[in-house]
């Protein structure tokens, strides 16, 4: 069945073409990308078909970042729950054009049962970049309406999966084919469904909307926020679209009363918000509807201006807004207990910390509400968790029941339980771990976040924010919107097994109901609750770590049930043997592993003199000039009918560099039109956590082995602040100098020095070291947001960050090209390029440490090289070197450490559980002699009572950084420790262990049986 030519529409769980919109009305461009043949090896049908089809992390990035992944993933696995639908995300790359161009999917069979395939949905991810007009936040999805792609074509696609509720547990197996003219492609599916049914949920979740219809001119106070498909026809499509990705809650912005004065009595027409209201009933939406008292505030403070007699300060609100406000609420309450609106809250300002006008509303009507309604009260601010010198929980405080932050704080989480509050959350992000995992973490009664179908104004100009888009034919869905989804099924899980676990409890098992317990804090326990730390660390956890989460807490609900059952479970290894693969990481591509950009630090043999001008040779060529982070990009895209006016709004210059010494890291960067005076911000003053709120320039560096990355924020002024993991770290040392004007048109330069010790290390990074780094300007005066990293939408995206890796090397004037790797007894070889401008008649030589030459070699003019020399086993720890000389004079000379003749696995990161059917993989920096004769690697395992399993050796090509994946197959479901060697060579140190869980396989039933016997 060809899934261009029909809509294949899911169950009621996922999908009804009332209010599901997979075509876009007609109305989106869907410009797609175009990308170069990647590197990779291809099957034979692949080449035949000049495509490839391979299935990727949904947390992947898109637009000129799409990557196929390497190796490629041949097959789709999906594990579900009946009577709920599952997603997936595939990449399809064509490097040949390719014409009559079909998708189709078979039925999923097991054993005789079939999900047949009108249950399966498959629709592109339309990029935002290439298609800035549809004004979305992330990519809308949409049937594919392809015949032909041109050559180097790359279509990224989500597979929709919806398991009936009826649906019997087992292993489902079909096939999705994707044909074109020139052959096809199949891709094998296989979906594990569950035997038990996920809960609905009574947390509410959902988003800051509109809470007006759209209006088509301004009136007064009441500024149309809503696009023109939000009107009381469409309510229907956009919360029966809701309930089926499992939202269930808003909170209504700037709403539009109709507010009039009559003879002195305020009158009030809440038709509109009756009409949200109850289409909310209708479509079953259980959450909690969440009002914006804010437009009635000011229409008061208007009114009572005009009206009474009264002083009032020009900032503050009249006195007299009180004798309006007081009949206004109270009419809103009739209206919404007459109705049976669902549970309501009320605020009447938000983000407090914002500045002193939110504070002053805030303060004001808050008395009057816990006068009349102190029960439907919600504080929603963001006045703790960003380290300021003063932080007020206001609803601790005030002691206000429903609190809504968008950065909890350890006090005020236990401040909150101590006073029996709520709660919740907002703006975490948009995805899945910040409406799953991180809601169960704080035992969170909610999470909204900003914003859908929403048109503000801003400086004259409209912004957009949206996570779907809403139609006369229903909601055009968004990757964004999925992944909130896929985040309220992670919760839904965890929901049904504290159920379950509270059942063992009530039934006197409570060793089975500690080991449910424990199993929901093994996949929470690690979560930060600070939003800043939570919204950086989520960068670095692929979806496939979420999954593995998943499928944790799922076994755990699969054994808590069968032990309720009266059965006992026998949890099996995978069939098969364990073994090892070892990939050597390339130079110059894996130092960085995937990550956008990548530099390389030179080393100062001797400190700097700061001048501001980042003049000498070691600060390198630095990051170039960097551009808008994504979303301004797309926004302003959104406004240029060409290239060549997108252009016109360049962003203002700014550029960094970094080089480093035996003390400390220097800092340098450029940045246009900025200068040290007004209309500037520049106000703020040494370690304010505020100071990125002037015009800013942002350094950002993640340090291996921390948790947490450090930002350093400098204003044109010479403030600084440096913060780490949201906190603000003493600089007493730290020297900065700011140069300004650079030109006639401004400019500001500057310069500056940390001290190791402000990142926690004891000294400097030793040759090779790897951090991840991002340089960022916040030039709020000219409404400016730009990134090295090309980020979405925050700084703080560490997934799209570049690095820099401490060379070890000063800038070479003679070298072109040389790896520089220690140096060895025994026998070594020596190899590199020499810039063309070395003098005719220059010698190159290997010097040992009395200073005699073990191979010499004439370089006439330049040129490629390569020396051959022996290093005694009694010269260990001296320092030979590399001499470059033309006569009596010398040149340049490199320094050749001789280290012992030894080997280190040194761990750099991975995944620390797999499924036990599944291959786990772990990045190492494996070093070894490189003369050593056919090195391999091995592998010792201990785990669980004491099992120890030897590994078969595997290849080692060539010392450095490797991606070594362990096939889990045959290991026992628990905790297991990994140490790899080399053999044939001394270890430099104690045997470093990898730990890591093995999960239960996904795609082998565990075998159970009837308890006591």
């Amino acid at each position: 069945m060809s899934l261009f030519f029909c809509m294949l529409g899911l169950a009621a769980s996922a999908a009804e073409p009332a209010f599901w919109n997979t075509d876009g009305a007609g109305e989106l461009s869907r410009r797609r990308l175009t990308a170069a043949l990647p590197a990779m090896a291809w099957n034979a049908d692949e080449e035949a078909a000049g495509m490839a089809l391979s299935a990727m992390d949904l947390n992947s990035p898109l637009g000129d970042r799409f990557r196929l992944p390497e190796p490629l993933v041949r097959h789709l696995d999906l594990v579900g729950t009946p009577g709920d639908y599952y997603t997936a995300l595939l990449g399809l790359y064509a490097w040949q054009p390719q014409r009559n161009l079909t998708l189709e999917v078979s039925d999923l069979v097991a054993d005789g049962a079939v999900i047949p395939a009108a249950n399966l949905t498959v629709l592109e991810a339309i990029d935002n970049a290439l298609n800035p007009e549809n004004r979305v936040l992330t990519e809308p999805l949409l049937k594919p309406d392809w015949i032909a792609l041109p050559a180097g074509t790359a279509v990224p696609l989500m597979v929709f999966v919806d398991i009936p509720a009826g649906a019997r547990p087992g292993i489902y197996r079909g096939t999705l084919r994707v044909e074109s003219a020139n052959g096809s492609l199949r891709l094998p599916l296989r979906l594990r469904v569950m035997a038990f049914r996920l809960p609905e949920l009574t947390e509410s979740a959902g988003f800051f909307v509109p809470g007006h219809f759209h209006i088509e001119t301004d009136r007064g106070i009441y500024v149309n926020m809503a696009p023109a498909s939000l009107i009381p026809e469409n309510l229907d499509h956009f919360f029966r679209f809701y309930r089926s990705r499992r939202l269930n809650s808003v909170v209504l912005c700037h709403v539009a009363p109709g507010l009039q004065l009559a003879d002195g009595n305020v009158q009030a027409d809440f038709r509109e918000l009756s009409q949200f209201a109850a289409a909310m009933r209708r479509a079953g939406l259980n959450g909690k509807l969440i009002i914006d008292l804010r437009p009635i505030t000011w229409w008061c403070n208007t009114v009572a201006r005009q009206n009474s007699t009264l002083p009032a300060e020009p900032d503050a609100f009249h006195p007299a807004s009180a004798d309006y406000f007081r009949p206004v609420l109270r009419q809103l309450l009739e209206t919404a207990e007459k109705e049976n609106w669902p549970d309501w809250y009320f605020f009447p300002e938000e983000e407090m910390g914002n500045g002193p006008r939110q504070q002053r509303g805030y303060d004001f009507f808050l008395p009057i509400l816990q006068e009349v309604c102190p029960q439907r009260i919600a504080v929603i601010d963001n006045d703790i968790g960003y380290n300021r010198r003063v932080e007020v929980d206001r609803g601790h405080r005030d002691r206000i029941v429903h609190r809504q932050y968008n950065s909890w704080t350890e006090q005020a989480w236990a401040d909150a339980r101590r006073d029996g509050a709520e709660v919740w959350t907002y703006n975490y992000d948009i995805s899945r771990l910040a409406a799953g995992l991180l809601q169960q973490r704080l035992g969170s009664r909610g999470h909204h976040q900003w914003a859908d179908l929403w048109t503000g104004k801003r400086k004259n100009s409209t912004v957009f924010w949206g996570y779907s888009i809403l139609t006369g034919r229903g909601v055009v869905t968004t990757r964004g919107m999925e992944r909130f989804h896929d985040g309220r099924l992670d919760l839904a899980a965890c929901k049904l097994l504290e159920q379950s676990a509270g059942e063992l409890r009530k039934r006197g098992n409570d060793t089975a109901a500690q080991m449910a317990e424990k199993t929901l804090q093994d996949v929470t326990a690690d979560i930060p609750i600070n939003g800043t730390r939570f919204r950086s660390w989520q960068c670095l956890v692929p979806n496939r770590e979420i999954d593995l989460r998943r499928w944790k807490i799922f076994t755990a609900i699969e054994r808590a049930q069968q032990q309720l059952s009266g059965q006992l479970a026998n949890e099996i290894a995978a069939g098969g043997t364990p073994a090892l693969t070892v990939e050597r990481i390339a130079d110059g591509t894996g130092k960085n592993d995937g990550l956008p950009q990548f530099m390389a630090l030179f080393q100062t043999p001797s400190p700097l003199r700061l001048d501001g001008r980042h003049e000498e040779p070691v600060y390198g060529d630095g990051t170039g000039a960097i551009p808008y982070i994504l979303q301004q990009e797309n926004a302003i895209r959104a406004k240029c009918s060409s290239e060549e006016e997108f252009k016109s709004f360049a962003p203002s210059y700014a550029a960094a560099y970094l080089c480093y010494g035996y003390d400390g890291l220097y800092f340098a960067a450029d940045a246009g039109l900025q200068t040290a005076k007004e209309p500037f911000l520049r106000q703020r003053q040494n370690d304010d956590p505020e100071l990125w709120r002037d015009d800013s320039l942002q350094f950002f560096f993640l340090v291996p082995e921390q948790e947490d990355s450090y930002q350093l924020t400098v204003n044109s002024a010479g403030g600084r602040t440096l913060m780490h993991g949201g906190r603000g770290v003493p600089i007493p040392d730290c020297e900065i100098l700011v140069r300004s004007p650079l030109d006639a048109d401004g400019g500001i330069a500057v310069e500056g020095f940390l001290p190791w010790e402000y990142f926690d290390l004891p000294g400097m990074p030793s040759p090779g070291t790897e951090w991840r780094f991002n340089f960022a300007r916040q030039f709020h005066t000219r409404d400016q947001l730009t990134s090295w990293g090309r980020v979405d939408w925050s700084f703080q995206q560490r997934e799209f960050w570049g690095g820099v890796c401490f060379s070890g090397q000063s800038p070479s004037r003679a070298f072109a090209q040389l790896a520089l790797p220690a140096v060895y007894p025994g026998p070594n070889r020596l190899a590199g390029l020499l810039q063309q401008e070395v003098p005719a008649g220059a010698v190159l030589a290997v010097e040992n440490a009395a200073g005699e030459a073990a191979d010499a070699l004439p370089v006439g003019s330049g040129g490629s090289f390569a020396l051959s020399f022996v290093v005694p086993a009694a010269d260990i720890g001296s320092k030979w070197q590399l001499v470059l000389r033309c006569g009596d004079r010398e040149i340049e000379h490199l320094p050749l450490p001789v280290q012992p003749l030894q080997a280190t696995v040194a761990w750099r990161g991975g995944e620390d559980k797999v499924s036990g059917d599944d291959t786990l993989t772990l990045l190492a920096d494996v070093c070894y002699p490189s003369g050593l004769f056919r090195p391999v690697l091995t592998g010792k395992l201990l785990g669980p009572a004491g099992i120890e399993l030897t590994l078969p050796e595997a290849p080692l090509s060539a010392p450095g950084r490797c991606r070594i994946r362990l096939q889990a197959a045959g290991l026992t479901p628990g905790r297991w420790q990994l140490r790899l060697e080399v053999p044939g060579v001394k270890p430099a140190g104690p045997v470093e262990a990898m730990e890591f869980e093995v999960l239960p396989p996904r795609f082998e039933f565990r075998e159970s049986k009837p308890a006591g016997k």
